[in-house]
């Protein structure tokens, strides 16, 4: 099979204490792609208002836009309030960039020097879906 991707992001300082990330990945693979090797979104690292792996395709694009506020800075760490918007979708057999099936959320998130974040994110398309919180932790060895 015959799989391709591609990722690029953004990191911009726009005032002292206020940062804007801007993420963007796709990817397509041939239509022989075993399903361990296909395109997930959903989760947080994805789309983070709906349940891990909820969609996949042989096709994926996916944008993010977050806004950080450091609000505490010191020696050891930092903390930042960020608000974000994913959007993206998985897809089969080629209906990627049809403008239907697109899925979104909206969330908040404290961050602390990039080692721990709390982020709670609504999925916006589906009002019953209730909103989704994760926690990640990140330890350097």
């Amino acid at each position: 099979f015959t799989r391709l991707f591609g990722r690029g992001a953004i990191w911009y300082d726009f005032a002292e204490r206020h940062h804007l990330l801007l993420r963007v990945f796709a990817g397509v693979a041939d239509n022989e792609v075993p399903p361990p090797k296909m395109f997930y979104l959903g989760g947080p690292a994805t789309l983070r208002g709906y349940r891990v792996k909820q969609f996949y395709g042989n096709e994926v694009v996916l944008a993010t836009v977050e806004y950080a506020i450091k609000f505490w800075e010191n020696a050891i760490t930092d903390a930042s309030l960020v608000a974000f918007y994913d959007v993206g979708r998985a897809s089969l057999n080629d209906e990627l960039w049809l403008l239907d099936g697109f899925r979104s959320d909206l969330g908040v998130a404290l961050d602390f020097g990039g080692g721990f974040r709390l982020a709670v994110a609504k999925a916006l398309e589906v009002g019953d879906i209730k909103p989704v919180v994760t926690v990640r932790v990140k330890a350097g060895l």
